[in-house]
């Protein structure tokens, strides 16, 4: 199957699924060639013998597609769709209580012969499906296998449009979410507005809070770039720093903040 057309187009499956059996080859797709997975319908692959497996999928607007390594089971059956989040404003409503979805798409699994191995999945998404609010530097993927339980991921992925995980069943909704409860339902992120974002000579900070707030700049790799206490509005300069991806943590008594900012 040759996905990745030179002059673009789509494989839109609404209904009905789209079954490679054993021995098929599918070539990747790319953002302007993809199987679509608009309703029901899903892509199916039989025997991930030549793994890892990447599954070309995504919705009407966006390429999402799903990367397989299970090894351990070659001869299972694979049946993926991905579709746009439920709740695009805030949480996703399939998602425990308390649990960020800041990225708009859940990715739907189903196996011919779950459990009783280790699989790696890689979830890949773009910018444009995360929520104006966005706010973590680091995502996890949890799943809700079978309708019965939560189960997260093994691997936390930073400052990627991805994110990978190792599950010992691959039935069931999976979804990523900022890995920084703080950053949901938190009081101190009412009384803080962080911006512009991205920004470039200088990030400003309106803060409200009733007292001094402890501020913390660092790179993708942990460096502190910034340190400080403020009280009342305050501005980080940032002419001087290179451009690319930041933490920043702010703390006001026993309550955090995280923000992922870029420059």
């Amino acid at each position: 199957l040759q996905v990745n057309q030179f002059n673009g187009g789509f494989l839109e499956l609404s209904a009905y699924d789209l079954t490679l059996l054993s021995g098929a080859s599918l070539s990747i797709g790319s953002a302007g060639s993809y199987v679509r997975t608009s309703g029901l319908g899903r892509l199916v692959i039989v025997g991930l013998s030549n793994n890892p497996v990447v599954f070309p999928i995504g919705t009407a607007t966006t390429y999402a597609p799903i990367t397989i390594d299970d090894e351990n089971n070659t001869n299972d059956a694979i049946r993926v769709r991905v579709r746009e989040a439920m709740n695009t404003n805030s949480f996703n409503p399939d998602l425990p209580v308390g649990v960020n979805s800041f990225v708009g798409l859940e990715w739907t699994i189903e196996e011919s012969a779950p459990g009783g191995h280790n699989a790696a999945v890689r979830f890949d998404y773009t910018g444009v499906n995360e929520l104006g609010n966005w706010s973590s530097a680091q995502n996890r993927v949890v799943a809700f296998n079978n309708g019965t339980e939560w189960t997260n991921g093994s691997a936390i992925n930073i400052g990627d449009a991805f994110a990978t995980a190792n599950f010992t069943q691959l039935g069931g909704v999976f979804a990523v979410y900022s890995d920084f409860p703080n950053s949901a339902n938190n009081a101190l992120a009412d009384d803080l507005l962080v911006y512009p974002n991205p920004f470039n000579e200088a990030l400003n900070i309106r803060n409200t809070v009733n007292g001094n707030v402890q501020v913390v700049l660092s790179d993708v790799c942990g460096r502190v770039v910034y340190h400080d206490i403020h009280n009342g509005d305050f501005q980080i300069p940032a002419a001087h720093l290179n451009s690319g991806i930041y933490l920043l943590t702010i703390t006001s008594g026993t309550e955090s903040i995280q923000r992922k900012v870029i420059k």
